[in-house]
């Protein structure tokens, strides 16, 4: 899976997360591939806690704009 780049900007990094044929294939459904992106961003350089809250936090976001 690609991890964030010591200076990539995060859009950059989401857009090469979620065009990245090794993430659409663990992902592919495009919700959790952002999910995945997105808490893979927020979580570089965090503890394992925090990436797990990450998820939570964009699957509740996502789940907001969904109703």
């Amino acid at each position: 899976m690609p991890s964030p780049k010591k200076d990539e900007s995060q859009k950059n990094y989401i857009s090469r997360c979620m065009s990245s044929e090794e993430s659409k294939k663990s992902f592919p459904d495009q919700k959790q591939r952002a999910a995945f992106c997105y808490s893979k961003w927020k979580a570089k350089g965090d503890t394992k806690n925090d990436y797990i809250e990450a998820i939570k936090e964009h699957m509740e976001s996502d789940d907001e704009q969904t109703v």
